[in-house]
């Protein structure tokens, strides 16, 4: 062989071996990568999601492609409650492989519970076309076609997705929740108790049935399932947080205190545990009872900056705020610009910023932005401050530029919707919530403002499938469960309204905020009695809210208890310092039941107090000129209206008109009262101040058409009489 010819053989042969490697080292990173997979669906089944993650994120570090390990890292990260991380991962699956039908699945899963159906629907239309008979892609189409309201196409596809998977828990649980609405309790009961049977393991399924056994009210039955989820899952708080809850219920305060000491010795690193429970002891017991149990956490572990941050939060939420910044000023002292000292700066700011102290407030935001210009706190907070002077314009650009460097940031999109909202502009509003939701669909604070917002722009349907998920995931959130009260309440379902506000009392008992929705419910319910103890309550709790006053009036009124009503009315207008809600209420009662003087006296000391207020001058001059006849007091009621002259509100106008009418100026008070008639042409007692002018006036064809409509139906209201015989001498 030549010296050429032994050249190329190496040549040949290196290029052979390097071949051999490369596609051995291609086999051997497949084969890993395989492993890294099984291992981790392993963990899956063992519960231990937090290995499970990193086997999964070590698959996807050998091939970035993989949509399947791209989608069980997202089953993982969702299982850890990182939701921000799973949607982000179900996400880069579906650009990794468009076709994957069950990275769209979770995907489009995710966002119908977020609320975001049309998002949901979208996500997994292309593949459906491939895939029409895929169970999960169903389910999820049933979901959101439910979230939408169309509740028969959506229980076909449930329907369709348990016959062709009956093990699909997603699929039985979505199926529940439709017989749930049809009134098909029990139907729902038996179908996830098959369910159960089946997979006895499964948590998901036993939450379902849990809350289905509530909804039955055998509460005994659904502790079982709660018990022995946490068995099953013993490190997941929020479960026993829903066993505490149900012990609330029940009204076993010393069962809920029980197991929140429970989750605390399970969980002893825990800050969040040990914060559930002095929450329960502050609620429940009382706040020295919770201080106590906080103290001694303090004095266990003196230097965990967590748990202080976290006490320091606890006294802002119950309203001990020199308490809250004396825990936040120990932790800067201990951590500097630490993240504990940048956090614990952040939460004065904001307690400085409620206490209208905007200076001190900006100071400390600049201290945080100094050490960490991304802190999303503390750039919501600049964003604040710029609304709190009006600026909005700058409040906008602020966050937009910080949204191009952050732009999966929660807290920035909030802010930015709170920018568009102090703008007027809702749809702007909700568009930044419903991003903010989709880049993290779990998102406690961001649903439920989109949940709020929602409810703002008269969609209480599009609203309650958020809320009702929000309840779920939180079942201590008073908010969450407001919100879900102000649904049902709309939706005049009463019983389920009651239930909530009943909640809301379990939790809280102390806030006067469940009694009162309780007592607004039996009022709806004619239950009038049961309202009157409800509203005491509040009162009792709250003596300084003019609603709970202005309830339990009303219901002594349907009661037909005028004089206790009047009582109520006058006990709220003292101790809240003439509440002009209260004052209305009660001068109107007083006018309706004949004494007009009395009502007088109302609005002369509400406008002593108070002598900027139009109400108060506006009802006193239309009293004095409707009920005095002297001169005194007519030149009083001139000189009260006479700020009305121009005013675009038509009473105002109407009070200046009548006013003018009863001085006798009835050519001045013709074109007056014409003007408030053509703001407010159905309001009839305008139609019948404006008859009895055009009548002085000489008018007779056009003061028998105003008085013709000022007495059709039946119109009532004070000089309904007068109008009556008016008309009848015209004709």
């Amino acid at each position: 062989m030549t010296s050429t010819g032994k050249i190329r053989h190496t040549i040949a042969g290196l290029l052979l071996t390097t071949l051999l490697a490369l596609v051995a080292g291609c086999g051997g990173a497949e084969a890993r990568k395989e492993r890294y997979l099984a291992r981790g669906q392993e963990l899956m089944a063992a519960r231990n999601y937090e290995k499970a993650r990193l086997e999964f994120r070590n698959a996807i570090q050998i091939d970035p492609k993989d949509a399947t390990a791209r989608v069980r890292a997202g089953e993982a990260a969702e299982r850890l409650g990182n939701y921000t991380e799973a949607a982000q991962m179900y996400q880069s699956a579906v650009a990794a492989d468009e076709k994957n039908a069950l990275a769209r699945a979770r995907l489009g899963r995710m966002l119908a519970l977020a609320g975001l159906p049309d998002r949901a629907l979208e996500i997994i239309a292309p593949a459906l076309v491939t895939a029409p008979d895929d169970a999960e892609l169903l389910t999820v189409r049933a979901a959101a076609t439910m979230l939408k309201g169309d509740l028969a196409a959506a229980r076909t596809d449930a329907e369709r997705a348990v016959q062709l998977d009956p093990a699909s828990e997603e699929a039985v649980a979505v199926l529940a929740a439709l017989l749930r609405r049809a009134g098909e309790g029990r139907e729902a009961v038996a179908l996830v108790s098959k369910a159960v049977e089946a997979a006895p393991k499964s948590v998901d399924l036993r939450l379902v049935l849990a809350q289905l056994l509530v909804d039955q009210q055998r509460n005994a039955d659904a502790q079982q399932q709660l018990e022995e989820i946490i068995r099953l899952e013993p490190d997941n708080l929020v479960h026993r947080y829903r066993l505490a809850q149900l012990h609330l219920f029940s009204k076993n305060v010393d069962g809920a205190e029980a197991t929140l000491r429970q989750a605390v010795a399970a969980n002893p690193d825990s800050v969040e545990a040990q914060l559930a429970l002095a929450s329960l002891l502050a609620a429940q017991r009382s706040f020295e009872a919770a201080d106590k149990e906080l103290i001694a956490a303090r004095r266990k572990e003196p230097d965990n900056l967590p748990l202080l941050v976290g006490i320091g939060e606890f006294y802002d939420r119950a309203g001990q705020p020199a308490k809250a910044e004396t825990v936040y000023r120990e932790v800067i002292d201990k951590d500097g610009t630490g993240p504990q000292g940048l956090t614990a700066r952040n939460r004065i700011a904001m307690a400085q910023l409620r206490a209208r102290k905007p200076d001190d407030a900006r100071k400390l935001v600049e201290e945080v932005l100094a050490e960490n210009p991304r802190d999303a706190d503390a750039l919501v907070m600049r964003a604040d401050l710029a609304l709190a002077k009006g600026d909005t314009n700058g409040a906008v650009t602020d966050l937009r530029a910080v949204l191009r460097d952050q732009p999966n940031s929660v807290p920035i999109r909030r802010a930015l919707a709170r920018a568009h909202l102090q703008a007027g502009d809702t749809a702007l509003a909700e568009e930044a919530l419903r991003a903010a939701v989709q880049a993290s669909p779990r998102d406690l604070l961001a649903r439920l403002d989109l949940a709020q917002l929602l409810l703002q722009q008269g969609k209480p349907e599009a609203a309650l499938p958020v809320i009702e998920q929000l309840v779920k995931d939180e079942p201590n959130n008073v908010a969450a469960l407001e919100a879900l009260y102000r649904v049902q309440a709309g939706a005049k379902d009463l019983e389920a309204a009651l239930k909530t506000a009943n909640a809301i009392q379990a939790l809280q008992p102390k806030l006067p905020l469940g009694y009162y929705l309780a007592g607004l419910v039996q009022q709806g319910q004619q239950n009038s009695a049961e309202a009157s103890e409800s509203f005491s309550a509040a009162v009792a709790l709250a003596p300084t809210d003019w609603q709970a006053y202005q309830g339990q009036a009303a219901a002594e009124l349907a009661q037909g208890n005028v004089d206790a009503a009047i009582s109520v009315f006058r006990q709220g207008i003292a101790a809240t310092r003439g509440a002009a809600p209260l004052v209305i209420d009660l001068a109107t009662l007083l006018e309706q039941q004949g004494r007009p003087e009395e009502a007088i006296a109302e609005y002369e000391a509400m406008l002593a107090a108070n002598p900027t207020s139009e109400i108060a001058a506006n009802n006193l001059a239309m009293l004095l000129a409707t009920y005095r006849k002297d001169d005194k007091s007519l030149a009083r009621a001139e000189e009260l209206a006479g700020r009305f002259a121009k005013s675009p509100n038509p009473a105002f106008l109407d009070t200046w008109g009548w006013v003018l009418y009863s001085r006798g100026k009835y050519a001045a008070a013709v074109p007056v009262l014409a003007d408030a008639v053509k703001k407010a042409p159905e309001a009839q007692v305008l139609q019948y101040h404006l008859g009895m002018a055009q009548l002085q006036a000489g008018d007779r064809s056009a003061a028998r058409a105003s008085l013709e409509l000022a007495v059709k139906g039946d119109a009532r209201y004070p000089g309904i009489e007068e109008a009556r015989a008016a008309l009848a001498k015209l004709k």
